[in-house]
């Protein structure tokens, strides 16, 4: 939790890629991100371009699906970020063109 985890590499994504599935959920307080960009993110210090978000609730779990494909421009990559969370779970499917 508070950290950064890269998912694809900007580097890597040479022809674009899509975002086919994205499933997030969290167990405690705090939220989680899925970020995109041609730079690592720095959380906390913007602009950061935020594909999906689920907040957390101290009493039970919580979670979120992305309800539509979303296509990432060449050079984008793509990081997780968790925050003040006690654990949490992503189930993601994605292509790179």
């Amino acid at each position: 939790m508070n950290n950064m985890v890269q998912v694809v590499d900007p580097n890597s994504n040479e022809a674009g890629a899509v975002i086919r599935t994205l499933t997030m959920s969290i167990n405690g307080s705090g939220s989680m991100w899925l970020l995109t960009g041609p730079n690592a993110p720095v959380f906390g210090s913007g602009p950061n371009h935020v594909v999906f978000r689920v907040n957390g609730n101290s009493s039970m779990q919580t979670g979120g699906t992305l309800p539509y494909e979303v296509q990432l421009p060449s050079g984008y990559g793509l990081w997780l970020y968790a925050s003040a969370a006690q654990s949490g779970g992503v189930n993601m499917s994605y292509d790179l063109y």
